[in-house]
């Protein structure tokens, strides 16, 4: 230590007294004060152990090997504050352990200070500029439990007696008095072999993540907490997963950008947070991501995060608790271009590619869906109150999705979608698969609309492409999407048609054209079925089975090739809470069925035209004749190429008679033979005898004395005088002479069948021969029947239609007919 004295004493010389006395008035001098400079400080402590009580739970420190080295300077100016300034300081601690209430909460292996200046100028702020700052082998324990975070238990100051709680190390307003704020700058800050052990036990089931082999630096740190930090981040999970993030921060207000890198992060110690929502297992899944995180300040607290890069989700598995069978998956799921904001909440990707997706859909035998089961309902504490809608001035509501989304382009590659329908006995079950694609411009704006291009593999040979576009979020507004399947396994859809029908399908294949167009809620669909080779099985015993004749619509529909063509317009509208889309499907297939069984000519008239507006199976016939006329003929063999067309359609031409009609015709005819036979002319039995020549005087004498033979001369005076004064017929006393003789015919009644008989052995005839000829077995004789009402083409005898199996072939020898029943068959 050294100071320096000036004083004013005299010299050995004598002087005057009054300079004596002058130089004994005279001021001294002002002090330079003291300067100390301590060239080295040396501290060493073995162990230092630390308790504070001033917390609500003890708050213990463990501290080995502290190591202090420095050089000191002290100013100690005359009248003013001391100014002290530490030069190379280094600090070395090692290994540490912090508690609380005898639970770990962090401990390192080594700590060391690089070269620091510390200078505490007196009545300025202090400064002090730190070197490197080396932590080595930290970690650090982290519970969360649901009354807290315990390193935020752990500091929670224990209450006082007698006095407000206030945290450790404040004093009271009154006694605080103002600071310099120190100007301290940190030239590096360095974690080596940082790992933690974090514990939620507040989620439903516990999480538990290993953070092992982290680094983190940070570089030029000050107090001012605007100037942004350059930070490197990086860690790995024991439970599989590594992330790195490098960038700059500014802590106050939060602002900065990070470069992030995350990959393979495991997802299977993160299942338990869809307990609250779904009733699934999360069994394998690993999530990687690559971009760049952006913070930017914002008026309250929450700074706007944006994130821009790519996203990727790997061999996610969903499975369902119970069973362990599959839900939900993919192989990859990975989305490029990708952007996220937080305010307002928003993702657009340019492009998200989906390979091996797969989904199970269960219809349950209660006709729930699986997914009604697999989603958990929440009730809210309190009613929330409804949200409001927004509705746009140009159309409907806005998004429902509680954020803005788009993506430009899904790809999608091999796809697997299994339905199973639980519903029906037996389980009815199928599979699409292999279905790739792309599905573009896919968006929840109003105005948006979703391009779609699938293609597919439904079970094992089948083929179904989806084309189109809608809008997914508002698929009622404005949708056209036409499906179209190829190949598929008629067998498989055989449940169906056991329930709905009553007959199993045992073969077949099925071609579908589906077309749908939806505008505000008002659905078209225009479907076309073509079915090849289809073969019925037997009869299930289903109560809700329509009772249709299907062989025999299925063999008017079926063509010679074997195939059915069906045109199905549907239409309906979506806003009906009955409105069921199966059930128009359903109640126009049956519809379809039922006007062919009833009408099955009808069916087959779009083939050849039917024939002047009548009824195509109608063949008339004059009254008592079974001869047929031209376009009778003509009208039979274009139902003849009608059934070429249709092979397992039989024919059936009943024998058909008028009793009133045909009797009367073969009394007149019988009475006019008669009349020819008087003139000497031989008339045979199955030659029409035509019309008489009443002007000859030798056939007016013929029916004459015919009328004679039979009926007194008194009769015939009596006759004359029935008859009207003005009646204006040619020979009207010959007419009713005629009528007369005519009733007194008697027609037996195997005449009448013999002509039934005729007639129908005519319409075979005429289907059996000619250059359009059907095949022999294909056309019956049926039962006989009365005719329909006559028309004035005469009698009616009406086809009928039949399969193979439900029409055994009749004899088509001449016979004896059977009696004609009482109302017509064969419709």
């Amino acid at each position: 230590a050294r100071r320096s004295l000036e004083s004013a004493g005299a010299s050995s010389s004598a002087k005057p007294a009054a300079q004596l006395v002058a130089a004994a008035k005279a001021p001294a001098q002002p002090s330079p004060g003291w300067h100390v400079d301590i060239q080295r400080v040396a501290t060493r402590l073995q162990a230092l152990d630390y308790t504070d009580q001033s917390f609500k739970a003890p708050l213990q420190l463990q501290l080995k090997n502290v190591n202090l080295n420095t050089a000191v300077r002290a100013t100690l100016p005359a009248g003013g504050p001391a100014q002290i300034q530490a030069n190379d300081l280094q600090l070395q601690l090692g290994a540490l352990q912090l508690d609380s209430a005898r639970q770990p909460l962090a401990r390192w292996s080594s700590l060391q200070l690089g070269p620091t200046q510390i200078s505490l100028p007196g009545a300025g702020a202090p400064r002090i500029q730190a070197g490197a700052l080396n932590v080595d082998g930290l970690h650090a324990q982290v519970d969360l439990r649901k009354d807290g975070l315990n390193w935020a238990r752990a500091f929670q100051s224990a209450p006082s007696a007698g006095s407000p709680t206030r945290p450790p190390g404040t004093a009271s307003t009154a006694a605080r008095k103002p600071v310099s704020t120190p100007d301290v700058h940190l030239k590096s800050v360095s974690l080596r072999n940082v790992s933690a052990q974090l514990d939620d036990s507040a989620a439903p089931a516990s999480i538990r993540l290993d953070v092992i082999q982290g680094q983190a630096s940070a570089q030029n740190l000050s107090l001012d907490l605007r100037k942004p930090v350059a930070v490197q981040v990086r860690f790995a999970l024991k439970q599989g997963g590594q992330f790195s993030a490098r960038g700059q921060i500014a802590p106050q207000p939060l602002a900065g950008h990070l470069q992030v890198q995350l990959q393979q992060l495991a997802l299977v110690p993160f299942g338990s947070l869809l307990q609250p929502y779904v009733r699934l297992l999360l069994t394998s899944g690993a999530a990687s991501a690559e971009g760049t995180v952006r913070l930017r300040a914002t008026q309250g607290a929450v700074p706007q995060v944006d994130y821009q890069g790519s996203a990727q989700v790997d061999n996610l598995a969903l499975v369902e608790p119970d069973s362990r069978t599959p839900f939900l998956g993919w192989r990859k799921l990975a989305a490029s271009g990708m952007r996220v904001d937080s305010a307002p909440l928003s993702v657009a990707i340019t492009d998200l590619q989906a390979v091996e997706p797969y989904g199970r859909i269960v219809l349950n035998p209660d006709r729930t869906l699986n997914v009604q089961a697999i989603l958990l309902t929440r009730k809210p504490a309190t009613p929330a109150p409804p949200a409001p809608v927004v509705v746009s001035k140009t159309g409907p509501a806005e998004s429902p999705l509680p954020l803005a989304l788009r993506i430009d382009r899904t790809a999608i590659e091999d796809a697997d979608v299994d339905f199973t329908d639980q519903s029906i006995k037996p389980d009815f079950r199928v599979r699409m698969q292999k279905l790739s694609g792309v599905i573009n411009g896919l968006s929840d704006a109003p105005d948006s609309s979703a391009q779609i291009a699938l293609d597919g593999q439904v079970n094992d040979y089948g083929q179904a492409k989806v084309h189109g576009h809608l809008q997914p979020f508002r698929a009622t507004n404005n949708t056209d999407v036409t499906l179209d399947f190829r190949n598929l396994d008629m067998a498989s859809i055989s449940p169906y048609s056991g329930k709905f029908a009553g007959r199993t399908i045992e073969s077949g294949r099925l071609n579908a054209k589906l077309e749908y167009k939806i505008q505000n809620a008002q659905m078209q669909g225009d479907n076309k079925f073509t079915i090849t080779r289809l073969k019925l099985g037997p009869h299930v015993d289903s109560p809700g089975a329509v009772n249709l004749p299907l062989d025999l619509a299925i063999a008017v529909l079926e063509n010679s090739d074997g195939v059915i063509g069906i045109d199905l317009p549907v239409h309906g509208d979506l806003n009906n809470p009955k409105f069921s889309y199966g059930g128009i499907i359903w109640q126009a297939i049956v519809n379809v069925l039922t006007k062919i069984v009833t009408a099955p000519f009808r069916a087959l008239g779009a083939l050849f035209g039917g024939s002047g507006g009548q009824p195509p199976q109608d063949v008339h016939f004059a009254p008592g004749s079974a001869v047929l006329a031209p376009p009778e003929r003509e009208k039979l063999q274009q139902i003849a190429e009608a059934l070429l067309k249709r092979p397992r359609l039989q024919l059936q031409a009943p024998p058909t008679l008028n009793a009133a009609l045909d009797t009367a015709a073969l009394q007149h005819t019988t009475i006019r033979r008669q009349v020819l036979n008087k003139l000497g002319v031989a008339v045979p039995p199955d030659a029409n005898p035509g019309p008489l020549d009443l002007g000859n005087a030798r056939t007016r004498n013929a029916i004459n004395a015919l009328y004679l033979d039979q009926h007194p001369t008194s009769a015939l005076d009596a006759l004359k005088q029935s008859l009207p004064k003005d009646d204006k017929q040619e020979h009207p006393l010959l007419h009713a002479m005629l009528v007369q003789l005519a009733k007194s015919v008697v027609i037996p009644q195997a005449a009448l069948n013999a002509l039934a008989q005729a007639r129908a052995k005519a319409v075979v005839t005429a289907l059996t021969s000619g250059p359009k000829a059907l095949p022999a077995a294909r056309v019956q004789i049926g039962a006989a029947i009365k005719a329909a009402e006559p028309t004035q083409n005469g009698v009616v005898l009406q086809l009928g239609l039949a399969t193979e199996a439900a029409a055994p072939a009749a004899a088509l020898a001449p016979g004896p007919a059977p009696a004609p029943a009482l109302a017509p068959q064969g419709k």
